[in-house]
């Protein structure tokens, strides 16, 4: 499953005004809103079209979205998450395991940068400098979005291959008996698992004129 646990909670909305689109907007302070009208410019609104494979949970109001930001880059690694509706935990978990949020890190076999982009996947995700964060997340998270799609969804296959090429993942069916990408899969999920436990409260207002939002910050 790698869809973030906000997209539950809107789906849980919808299921109460089938007709309601949802934005999204984060502030300067890194609080999130969620709105079923765009109160300015900097409100997005939520693709939310659930395949029917993603198991639906029962969801709890005072149980919000949980994104992690605790770390470096944290404002670009949510931004990128939501563009490629990957959860940013598993993208901060990648990163920890890759290049515990060196941008300038190089391995032995030359992958480059925070999500140690191998030369032919920058170029093939068109990541000019792969030691510019920016445009590391970008190519890497794209890459990952790919192989999660290609393993439908399938978290620890899609984090083999990203570890050991999707080709070895294929070949074995499964994740390759490979110390290393063995090891790198149970880091990931191990710190995925550790950040997704992370909870905020979700508050719920309803303004005057009846617009609804969602927030992790309770207003006066």
């Amino acid at each position: 499953m790698f869809f973030s646990i906000l997209f539950f909670v809107l789906f849980f909305i919808l299921t109460l005004q089938t007709d309601a689109e949802v934005f999204r907007y984060t502030d300067k302070e890194g609080t999130i809103h969620l709105s079923d009208t765009p109160l300015h410019s900097g409100y997005r609104r939520i693709d939310l079209n659930i395949p029917n494979r993603i198991n639906k949970k029962t969801i709890i109001l005072d149980k919000g979205p949980k994104i992690f930001n605790g770390y470096y880059f944290s404002e670009e690694i949510e931004s990128a998450a939501y563009k490629y509706d990957i959860e940013p935990e598993l993208i901060t978990a990648i990163i920890t395991a890759e290049s515990n949020f060196n941008p300038n890190a190089t391995s032995p076999t030359g992958a480059m940068g925070l999500m140690q982009l191998m030369p032919k996947t920058a170029l093939t995700y068109m990541v000019e400098n792969p030691y510019n964060p920016q445009q590391n997340l970008e190519g890497g998270i794209r890459y990952l979005r790919t192989l999660l799609r290609m393993f439908n969804g399938d978290l620890r296959l899609a984090i083999a291959a990203y570890n050991a090429g999707e080709n070895s993942v294929k070949r074995y069916n499964g994740i390759p008996p490979f110390p290393e990408t063995e090891g790198f899969v149970k880091k990931v999920i191990s710190i995925y698992d550790t950040l997704m436990k992370k909870e905020k409260k979700v508050y719920r207002f309803i303004s005057s004129d009846g617009i609804i939002t969602f927030t992790d910050y309770p207003y006066n």
